[in-house]
């Protein structure tokens, strides 16, 4: 049950919703009230004279949102119940609330190119694809870059080659999708790249020669050498046959199992006169080098030409939705960057955005694609020009961030600790930190700092751990942890792991049941049910067997 005292990071939160004229960044641990904090900051700006029409709150998810939204609804209405001036701005900013922009980072960008669509080179009317329009998309351009790589002759050598490296039109594919998802990186890296050579065997047909010629100063016929040396000369023969068709060799080359096989053949004895034994296997080894240093540029060669006509098709395909005007989610990020960092109408853009959003507040900060630093970074302050986020000075009290770098999960958004610590860094100053939990009891949050104290250490490229507090008591009955498995189950195949495990969990229901371990309903303790449990798997591989130990 949780104690009525005062948190013990009172001090924290009260700074959180009375220092407005300050950037903050509010690093709030898991069940510390964050989303709390970001009203009560909101909150606190509209009572204070900024009209709520100028906030913009940026989380991750429509969720977040709508519940971030009906939980500053429920702020103003409890403030507008008051009396005085507070509650009069109250009031009027629940009149406005529908239009503020309390939205995810994609509906910020939206907001910004509706706003400014002749500055981004938009169309009149803007349309966002879902995720199945998306993908309906991807796979026509797809059928197009297919045909291109496959029906233009200028690629056929390019698409023959990566075949018989192994490269497949499913690798491709996949290949396809990141470049895609990333067309803005495309675009500012990919370059003209000319087709792929064929391979130069003449100078590789000369040292297997030269090789081979190495025989001639083995004494016994038994040397296990010179069976591997009559082998080499066969794929040097081979690959001869082979000049002229450049698939061909590709395909030899591949398969030189009898040069590159580095199992010492051959005995000193029988390679006692001008050439040792050592001699010859390094010399065969250096054929075998310089064949895969070919093989090597050959393939980087068809790579980056087949990254360059999917990057191109990817960056093409992007550029013909801005002129119609049905963009993707990661469009809209992109456009926003780009519109606000325009040459000609940046400035005066970021200058309409700032005056019109004055302060804005990041959610979720720890999943931040880096995009999203920059769109909150060129707004809070612009006026000055740089490439570089890090070298923006925002008005002071315009941003806001709340995050927390251990739960940082989304890694495909872009999102990077570094650029978390880097914007702590360079508009952070002091950070906040809110540390009493309220989800969890003490004991429960003391087992979590005595493992992840341990675990969580910047010296392995993490952030610093920063111990959570409890409030809530224990329950009353039933351990707060058990660790189940401590004792090891002996030799076991994992079919019987398994069984055991899974009997180790229905043994632990079972006793939370019988026991009557409690847990807390509405501020109350009762025994607890099955549906108060909840079994986490990493895969369904065990369900079945979970589910028949329960049974």
């Amino acid at each position: 049950m949780i104690e009525p005292t005062v948190p013990t990071d009172q001090a924290e939160r009260d700074r959180i919703a009375g220092d407005l004229a300050t950037t903050l960044f509010v690093e709030a641990g898991a069940g510390t009230g964050k989303t709390r904090a970001l009203v009560d900051r909101i909150v606190s700006l509209v009572v204070s004279g900024i009209p709520v029409e100028h906030i913009a709150a940026i989380t991750f998810t429509d969720r977040a949102a709508t519940e971030l939204r009906d939980r500053v609804r429920r702020g103003l209405e409890a403030t507008a119940t008051r009396s005085g001036p507070e509650a009069e701005t109250a009031a009027r900013a629940l009149v406005e609330l529908d239009g503020v922009a309390l939205c995810t980072l994609h509906a910020f960008a939206q907001r910004i190119l509706v706003e400014h669509p002749i500055e981004a080179g938009l169309p009149p009317a803007v349309e966002v694809m879902d995720e199945v329009s998306s993908l309906v998309d991807f796979d026509e351009r797809w059928a197009g870059v297919v045909d291109t790589l496959l029906g233009d002759p200028r690629n056929a050598f390019t698409a023959l080659v990566a075949f018989e490296l192994g490269i497949s039109l499913h690798h491709l594919r996949d290949m396809a999708h990141r470049l895609d998802a990333n067309w803005d990186l495309v675009d500012d890296r990919v370059a003209f790249t000319p087709d792929p050579q064929p391979a130069d065997i003449s100078p590789l047909l000369a040292d297997l020669r030269e090789v081979v010629e190495l025989r001639e100063h083995c004494t016994s016929e038994a040397d296990k050498m010179l069976d591997r040396l009559d082998r080499v000369e066969l794929f040097a023969n081979e690959l001869q046959e082979a000049d002229g068709d450049p698939l061909a060799v590709v395909r030899v080359l591949a398969d030189r199992k009898d040069v590159s096989n580095r199992a010492k053949a051959g005995a000193k004895k029988n390679w006692a006169g001008s050439v040792s034994i050592d001699e010859v296997r390094d010399q065969l080894w250096a054929v075998d080098d310089r064949i895969a240093a070919e093989m090597q540029r050959l393939t980087d060669e068809v790579i980056d030409r087949l990254i360059e006509i999917v990057g191109r098709g990817a960056v093409e395909a992007a550029e013909y939705r801005r002129r119609q005007g049905q963009l993707s989610f990661h469009d809209l990020l992109v456009l926003a960057r780009r519109v606000l960092t325009d040459p000609v109408h940046g400035l005066s853009v970021r200058a309409a955005l700032a005056d019109h959003y004055r302060c804005l507040l990041l959610d979720e900060f720890q999943d931040t694609d880096p995009l999203q630093i920059e769109l909150a970074a060129l707004i809070a302050d612009p006026n000055t020009v740089t490439d570089d986020w890090r070298r923006l000075r925002p008005r002071s009290g315009s941003l806001f961030f709340v995050g927390d770098p251990k739960q940082s999960i989304y890694g495909f958004r872009r999102a990077d600790l570094a650029v978390y610590l880097d914007a702590r860094e360079t508009f952070g100053g002091d950070a906040v930190h809110l540390k009493q939990n309220f989800r969890t009891t003490g004991p429960i949050l003391d087992w979590i700092n005595a493992v992840f104290e341990r675990l969580i250490r910047p010296d392995t490229g993490q952030p610093h751990y920063v111990p959570l507090t409890g409030r809530r008591r224990p329950a009353a009955t039933g351990p707060p942890v058990i660790v189940l498995g401590r004792t090891a189950h002996g030799e076991s195949s994992a079919d019987e792991l398994r069984y055991l495990e899974a009997e180790d969990v229905a043994a632990t229901i079972t006793s939370a049941l019988a026991d009557r371990w409690q847990v807390e309903d509405d501020g109350r303790e009762r025994d607890c049910r099955f549906s108060d449990i909840a079994v986490l798997l990493p895969s369904r591989t065990s369900l079945s067997i979970l589910e028949e130990a329960l049974e």
